[in-house]
């Protein structure tokens, strides 16, 4: 069964069969409204179509100022209301304090937690110890000599190659010679 509105709707777009017509009257009168014909909703759309545009509003704001205004002077004046002070919990005297015992319990740490300049960090008390030397040449031997009088630690490697502290002249070195490129037989 359909509403009132989707028989309406179907009667002006022609879609409406005849026998439910005169129902659609009946229910129309009894509403106190009037049926329009599909021609007149035809005609009354094009026109709305047409001339639907509101003109612009030249001032605007004068418009808006004017209604505010208007609706200022038509509602009751009213009271101020007295708002009590909220209790924040971020009010300025208790973020101080807050900030006070944050700076203390950074400097007690800062205390207890960093240690202090003793003799054992100094450089004077430095201890350099070789647990272990070996070396993957069996040709090489490793030895290990620590003075306690010159307070140094010396590493002692015997059997490499000698190198000497100066580059060698040109004249005593000679050019490398290009390798050739190893011949492979493609078959």
């Amino acid at each position: 069964m359909r509403t009132f509105e989707e028989k309406a709707a179907a009667w002006l777009d022609g879609q409406l069969p005849e026998k439910e017509l005169p129902a659609l009257q009946r229910e129309a009168e009894s509403r106190g409204e009037t049926l329009m014909s599909p021609e007149e909703n035809a005609r009354l759309g094009s026109l709305l179509r047409k001339f639907s545009t509101a003109p612009a509003l030249t001032n605007g704001d004068f418009f808006n100022h004017g209604i505010l205004e208007r609706i200022e002077k038509e509602s009751p004046i009213a009271q101020p209301v007295q708002v009590a002070p909220s209790k924040s919990w971020f009010r300025i005297p208790r973020l101080a304090w807050f900030g006070g015992a944050s700076l203390a319990t950074a400097f007690i740490l800062f205390l207890t937690i960093i240690p202090k300049k003793s003799e054992s960090h100094s450089p004077e008390a430095y201890l350099a110890q070789i647990i272990s030397a070996r070396a993957a040449d069996p040709n090489v031997s490793a030895t290990a000599f620590h003075s306690e009088k010159s307070d140094m630690t010396i590493l002692w490697l015997d059997g490499l190659d000698y190198v000497p502290q100066q580059s060698p002249s040109p004249a005593q070195t000679q050019p490398l010679q290009p390798k050739e490129p190893a011949k492979t037989d493609a078959r």
